[in-house]
């Protein structure tokens, strides 16, 4: 068998099950990093063939095609759309000639999944809100109103922790101490 023949052969051994336990570790390790499944087997193929069509690889016969393709499916269908697309940018950028199975799971290990901008949102919001409560809770111990948005001062208003006097201030209604009464005449 030739070197490339040898070389597939490691690979779809290690795919299988078969080879050291070395390599089936090394393997099995790398497999470990993978990100929320959702990549069928057609993407998969989708991918490697772009990779074949751009970059050279060793010659080999079609049921050998066929064994390197399932052994590529086996090992990376389990990753996102979006990190089997990284990775397919990130070889072009690393290598020269098709990449092996392990130089793809090792790509992959490196792949981040963005966070979208929704999740932004939520968190912003959720700290936001944290924010708030904090805050009403501050100033229903009676502790100083500060400088807040607006709209916070409009629910404190409502919900009752604050006050706005008929001149426009505002007052805390644990501290407030009714309207100022005239002083008593004496007659």
């Amino acid at each position: 068998m030739d070197s490339a023949g040898t070389a597939m052969a490691r690979v779809v051994d290690q795919a299988t099950g078969s080879g050291t336990r070395s390599e089936r570790r090394e393997i099995s390790s790398a497999q470990t990093t993978r990100i929320e499944p959702n990549a069928n087997g057609r993407y998969v193929v989708n991918r490697i063939e772009y990779l074949e069509a751009t970059l050279p690889t060793r010659s080999t016969d079609r049921k050998a095609g066929q064994q390197r393709t399932a052994v590529y499916i086996k090992f990376l269908s389990g990753y996102s759309r979006d990190a089997l697309t990284w990775m397919t940018d990130e070889v072009f950028k690393r290598h020269d000639w098709f990449p092996t199975v392990r130089q793809c799971l090792e790509i992959l290990g490196e792949y981040v999944e963005p966070v979208e901008h929704r999740d932004d949102t939520l968190i912003e919001a959720q700290s936001r809100q944290a924010a708030f409560e904090t805050w009403f809770a501050n100033i229903s111990d009676g502790q100083p109103i500060g400088d807040v948005e607006d709209r916070w001062i409009r629910i404190a208003i409502e919900r009752g922790p604050i006050r706005r006097l008929e001149d426009g201030s505002l007052v805390l209604r644990a501290l407030y101490q009714g309207p100022r009464l005239p002083a008593p005449v004496k007659l």
